[in-house]
């Protein structure tokens, strides 16, 4: 019969310990943390930055589109004058032509 394992006593498997980081391993991987953190940065700034220009242009856009309902409305107040002024030529016209034949 084998004996008892001592499993305290036993050493774990080689995969499952690494040896310590060395100082260049150690700044190497300082060095990535810091570039991730900046880049995360940058990125929240340029987020940041493209919702600035999307709410200027959605102002802008919103501006546009009542400038463009009041040009309409007084194109519609200008067509609506100028069949006013038309009908009142005819009438004009029609009582001139009353008054001649007549």
């Amino acid at each position: 019969m084998a004996p008892p394992i001592d499993r305290l006593s036993a050493q774990p498997p080689q995969a499952t310990t690494r040896p310590p980081m060395n100082d260049t391993a150690r700044r190497n991987a300082a060095q990535r943390v810091r570039e991730a953190q900046a880049y995360q940065q940058q990125k929240a700034q340029d987020t940041n930055e493209a919702k600035f220009q999307a709410d200027a242009a959605r102002e802008r856009l919103r501006i546009a589109k009542a400038e463009e309902q009041q040009a309409a409305e007084r194109v519609h107040a200008a067509k609506t004058e100028a069949q006013q002024a038309a009908s009142a030529r005819q009438r004009q016209l029609r009582g001139n032509a009353i008054d001649v034949v007549a």
